[in-house]
């Protein structure tokens, strides 16, 4: 399994901070675009990468207002499945950015830690959009991960 800067879990005020945004950008009090960048790319992003940034923006052009609103309510809402992360039995590889604030990067690293067989992949540099900002690094933590050999298959052989 592969996870890109996942949370499963959030504490109290983090929760309460993403239902005040729902809310707010619901009620036309925040306008999402005014801070997409600062949230998911890492400081700087949008200079040294325009197109990239682009695309970035381009997320909120794809998916409706409606949309983002309810995907932040139900991560505020979604119940904490870190106490559950032990159950895994698989192998897991979680990779979140280092400059990752729309994810807290603790929160990243946490779930790779909790599950039993948990690698972490930090990105250096990276925000929460991975895959454009530090696609090289992101492929080559994915594909390491994939080409390991998974001890369960090879017994059941």
């Amino acid at each position: 399994m592969v996870l890109l800067a996942p949370v499963l879990g959030l504490e109290p005020a983090e929760a309460e901070g993403m239902r005040e945004a729902a809310l707010a950008a619901r009620t036309g009090k925040w306008d999402p675009r005014t801070t997409w960048l600062d949230r998911m790319a890492s400081p700087g992003f949008s200079a040294r990468d325009p197109k990239g940034a682009g695309q970035v923006l381009a997320w909120l052009d794809v998916a409706p207002l409606r949309l983002i609103c309810d995907e932040l309510a139900a991560i505020a809402d979604a119940p904490d499945l870190r106490p559950r992360l032990g159950e895994l039995a698989r192998p897991i590889l979680v990779c979140a950015g280092t400059e990752d604030r729309a994810v807290p990067f603790g929160l990243s690293r946490a779930i790779a830690t909790l599950a039993p067989r948990g690698t972490f992949g930090g990105i250096s540099g990276a925000g929460h959009a991975l895959l454009i900002e530090e696609p090289r690094q992101t492929i080559e933590a994915i594909a390491s991960f994939l080409a390991q050999p998974d001890p369960d298959q090879e017994s059941a052989r």
